[in-house]
């Protein structure tokens, strides 16, 4: 309750500058009852409040966004409600991470490319394969690939297709979920993976330059953080080895090592940044510092000169 305000200024941001990319807005509030009814969404217009759900509107922009407030906390509530995605594309994320619209773009315009495969950020994560390890031993945690291959990713931020969280659900094993049901958040995020995995045969994919550009309040209550880090390991490998029986004793993540580039504005190329953003080229040389123009111009002529003297 201390950090609503953590959410209602996420909320605003995408509501009043990500409209052109975020269809609606849905908060699933996974905590005291009550709480989230005093949030103070200045960015857009209460409209109505029935039994659990509460509904606000941006007159400008015509976002919706709409707040549920569950009746029992549990990590299973994030993919309860894909009857109520208004799009394909949904992205999944936790409240103290921040997106810009350019990573909205990319993840909007990759689930286009790749519908069959969840999209996300940084860190990445794998598993290693020991078949001579006793039973319970046989995978093994990898915490940081370090650009080699991975297989998974984290819950922190998920995009996949609206029909692979209504299948979660409904076709993932039975036992799995009802691990997620009645422990404390360790294997969801694996689950998912390896329900999508099962289904379509394909890996996860990363955008290695769009990390959360702002975290919102401090991550000390995060759930590896209330234990160390060869604790939280083992508990990850626990959950590897449990949902490979689960899934019919076969390991359905699927590894690669493709690390996709979604933030285009960051071309240190100074001649493929005015071919492809001119308009971006032209501003950033108008804003500048008097300094920095003047070595831009200078690099400018040097370009003409160099340019000149090719075509003499």
């Amino acid at each position: 309750p201390s950090l609503l305000w953590r959410l209602e200024r996420l909320v605003c941001i995408y509501a009043t500058r990500a409209d052109h990319v975020v269809d609606k807005i849905l908060v699933v509030w996974n905590g005291p009852e009550g709480v989230v009814a005093n949030a103070n969404f200045s960015c857009v217009r209460f409209q109505s409040r029935i039994r659990r759900k509460s509904l606000w509107t941006n007159s400008t922009t015509s976002m919706t966004v709409e707040i549920i407030e569950e009746e029992r906390i549990t990590l299973l509530n994030r993919y309860r409600h894909s009857s109520l995605a208004s799009t394909d594309a949904v992205l999944l994320q936790d409240d103290d991470v921040f997106h810009s619209p350019a990573a909205l773009r990319a993840f909007a315009w990759m689930h286009e490319a790749a519908p069959l495969q969840i999209l996300g950020v940084p860190p990445e994560r794998d598993y290693e394969h020991r078949p001579d390890a006793p039973e319970k031993y046989r995978y093994a945690y990898i915490f940081h690939p370090k650009g080699g291959p991975y297989s998974f990713l984290l819950g922190q931020t998920s995009v996949l297709s609206r029909t692979y969280l209504t299948s979660f659900l409904n076709h993932a094993p039975r036992s799995s979920l009802a691990y997620i049901l009645s422990n404390k958040p360790t294997c969801e995020d694996l689950t998912l993976h390896f329900h999508v995995a099962n289904a379509t045969g394909l890996p996860p994919a990363v955008f290695h330059d769009l990390t959360p550009t702002l975290i919102h309040g401090p991550r000390s209550a995060q759930m590896h953080s209330s234990v160390s880090k060869k604790l939280w390991y083992k508990r990850r490998e626990r959950c590897l080895e449990r949902l490979v029986k689960e899934f019919g004793d076969t390991m359905p993540l699927v590894k690669s090592k493709c690390r996709l580039a979604g933030n285009f504005s960051v071309s240190k190329d100074p001649v493929l940044s005015k071919a492809y953003f001119p308009l971006r080229f032209q501003q950033e040389d108008d804003a500048a510092p008097p300094r920095k123009r003047r070595r831009r111009n200078r690099r400018k002529k040097k370009f003409k000169a160099e340019e000149q003297d090719e075509n003499d």
